[in-house]
């Protein structure tokens, strides 16, 4: 299958998802049990997702590889972010769906061409390789 097929159907399962998790979930929301069910349905469904399907999406590895310097850095994007959009006239869910929209693209984007910096970094730390056995006293 080829990556748009791939693509296409994570999107509709990530829809479906989002579809089933907000479709009746205001009435519950007093409710404990209800939004702990809700949350173990949506884990179960991208549990059965992992579980039958094979193909890999270079997207998802490079977000896989990313994920560490992605967290570190999101932080500076979402503040800039919140604060530009002040004195925007939206509702706060589409100011918050284009903070988190441009905080993972720039954070991404900002972690992907870091990659051969933190590589030079990590070769210049000093950790060393596991010990001969001349050093450790076996001969």
């Amino acid at each position: 299958m080829d990556s748009s097929g791939i693509a296409l159907r994570n999107l509709r399962a990530v829809v479906i998802i989002i579809v089933l998790a907000f479709h009746s979930i205001l009435p519950y929301l007093a409710s404990p049990s209800a939004s702990l069910a809700r949350a173990a349905g949506c884990l179960c469904l991208l549990a059965i997702r992992l579980r039958f399907t094979h193909e890999r999406c270079r997207a998802l590895d490079s977000l896989s590889a990313n994920a560490y310097r992605i967290d570190l850095i999101h932080c500076v994007f979402a503040v800039w972010l919140q604060y530009a959009l002040l004195d925007v006239a939206l509702s706060a869910i589409g100011k918050a769906a284009m903070v988190f929209g441009g905080t993972m693209i720039m954070s991404w984007a900002v972690a992907a061409r870091a990659m051969p910096l933190v590589s030079l970094l990590d070769a210049g730390s000093g950790k060393r390789a596991a010990p001969e056995q001349d050093e450790i006293g076996v001969r």
